[in-house]
This record gives structure tokens, sequence and C-alpha cells, in this order.
């Protein structure tokens, strides 16, 4: 478990993740590491999580036209259903005008993930595939891990590493609490996994 002992209460979260590689004693290199990495680590995680939701609201939106139009078969020429099923069909590609009064869409653009990217978990893209990167950059050598022959834990430098960047970003568990080593080590696993494929 991560523990960073009496941090200043005005430290930011760079300061903190400095302090951390103090303490624990992981490559003086890894100071080098900037807030615009950090911040970066918070907006790739964020991003998948919002992807995530937008995909269950579109599935959720398909299955609602689906079940109108099973209906619509069964009573025909409902005017608020023929309403509402154009609106949810609007929602999902809006093109043209709106079909309800008042109600029109900014165009802005989308940031796209490749397939491989959304076959993880926001957390998995982060502890597997960003942070990795940010520690193979400043660090100049690869990632990895082994685990004790005995009781079967994970030594790390990056994995001590990637635990204070989660803690300090506040990325946890849906309860709240830290991932665990186990689960950084499963996510750098599976990111390697599905680059080399």
């Amino acid at each position: 478990m991560v523990n960073i002992d009496d941090p200043p209460k005005d430290a930011t979260p760079l300061e903190l993740i400095r302090r951390a590689i103090d303490k624990r004693g992981l490559p003086a290199a890894l100071k080098q590491m900037t807030g615009a990495e950090l911040e970066g680590c918070l907006l790739v995680y964020r991003l998948l999580q919002a992807e995530k939701r937008k995909r269950k609201y579109f599935g959720e939106l398909t299955r609602a036209i689906k079940a109108m139009r099973k209906t619509q078969r069964l009573v025909p020429n409902l005017p608020d259903l023929d309403r509402a099923i154009a609106t949810y069909e609007w929602f999902l590609k809006p093109v043209d005008d709106s079909p309800v009064e008042g109600v029109t869409l900014t165009k802005r653009g989308e940031i796209q993930f490749n397939d491989k990217v959304l076959q993880l978990s926001a957390f998995e893209v982060v502890a597997g595939w960003v942070i990795p990167c940010i520690f193979e950059t400043h660090c100049g050598k690869a990632v990895g891990y082994s685990r004790d022959s005995i009781d079967e834990t994970i030594r790390s430098e990056f994995v001590d590493f990637a635990e204070y960047v989660l803690a300090v970003l506040g990325i946890t568990k849906t309860d709240g609490t830290p991932y665990e080593r186990r689960a950084i080590e499963a996510a750098l696993t599976k990111c390697r996994r599905l680059r080399n494929r």
C-alpha cells in the first residue's frame, strides 16, 4: 500500500511523486518527469472513462430504439413513438436539424481511440501503457518485475513508481481503495500482449 508520510499541505502531485521517489529509492532520473506527463496520465484515464460511458449510453439508446420499433409494429401510427424514435436516432447520429425544436449540437473534434486501447479499462491503459512509457523515457530501461520465490511478492521499481503515480492522481478501484501491485503487473502484462499482436 502506498504511503507518502507527512506531505506538505500545499504540495503538488508532482512534488508528492518526487518525494516518494527519494523516499523509496527509485531511480533519480524519474524526477525529470514533468507535470504535463502527469496530467497526460490523468487526461487519458478520464477520456477513456468517458468513452466507455458514451459507448454504454449509445448501447442503451440502440436497445431502446429496437424496443420502440417492436412496439411500433404492434401498434402502428403512434405519433409520440415516431417522434421518440426519430429523436433517439438523431442522438446516435446527429445530422441535419434535430427532430426536437430548440435542440442543436455544437460541432467539436472527437478523440478517436484505436481498437486495441478500447479493449482495455482506463486503469489498464494508464498502468500498463502510459506510465511504462514515462518510466522508460526517463530511466532508459524497459519496465519489468520479478516475483519472490517464497512469498510471491512483486519486486519492481516500475511497480513502485506506478503505485505512487496512481495514488497521487487518485486513480483507484470503484470502492475507493488503491489498486494492488498484482493489478499493475496484470495491466502491464495485458498491454504488452496487446501491443505485440
